[in-house]
């Protein structure tokens, strides 16, 4: 499963998050943080409404969640184990989204910041 969390180092709610993010332990889980600044270009085409904003993706890759998350680790959690026992509807991934995965895959996953 791949997490990327859609940040920003001025937002406060994304500061607060990132403990959750950080302390997040779970077997075969590739997360990254994503500073929507630093990494414009992978970003640029994605329509980010809120930070912080969550991308969620199977391992298969056939059930994702993509939207805005409150800083709680719990909910984080829940969204997580809707994907990994398939409790979220499969739907076709949008070329923007197919986009980014394309993209991480050069970018080593972020353990601690």
């Amino acid at each position: 499963m791949k997490l990327i969390l859609f940040c920003a180092e001025w937002c406060g709610s994304c500061r607060e998050f990132k403990t959750h993010f950080n302390a997040l332990k779970i077997d075969g889980l590739s997360k990254h943080w994503l500073d929507i600044e630093d990494n414009a270009e992978l970003v640029d085409e994605i329509e980010i409404d809120n930070l912080p904003t969550i991308f969620a993706v199977s391992a298969d890759g056939l059930s994702f969640y993509f939207g805005e998350i409150p800083p709680n680790k719990v909910f984080l959690e829940k969204i997580l184990s809707d994907i990994r026992f398939n409790k979220i509807p499969q739907k076709p991934m949008d070329d923007t989204l197919l986009s980014l995965l394309q993209n991480m895959r050069f970018l080593s996953p972020v353990l601690s910041q």
